[in-house]
């Protein structure tokens, strides 16, 4: 059984983007910024003829499936496990709690 408070949902992304200093690392190995809306993807790109810094930014629905890890402040927040119902991303329970885990474990549930 799959408990829901330590799967990582969009809404936590937005939340980790909020409070800054998150990264994600997708799957590839591409290391991602985490803002309050998207994700930033930092890389060198030719912008008329002359090669620059280029920013994308990234919805955070078309990379969620992708994410292998997400950091903040140098502790290890979530990570892509195995399990019954396929590869989820689980919570870490260090250096962030997901919203509904604090609201549930006032509720003494």
């Amino acid at each position: 059984m799959i408990d829901e408070t330590q799967t990582v949902h969009l809404r936590d992304l937005r939340n980790l983007g909020k409070q800054g200093g998150a990264t994600a690392r997708l799957e590839d190995g591409t290391e991602l910024i985490l803002k309050p809306d998207y994700a930033v993807k930092k890389a060198r790109g030719y912008v008329d003829g002359i090669l620059r810094d280029v920013e994308f930014h990234l919805p955070y629905k078309s990379i969620y499936s992708h994410i292998r890890t997400i950091k903040k402040d140098n502790h290890l927040v979530a990570r892509k496990t195995r399990s019954p119902a396929g590869f989820v991303l689980r919570l870490t329970g260090k250096g962030y709690q997901s919203p509904s885990y604090r609201t549930n474990k006032q509720k003494g549930n």
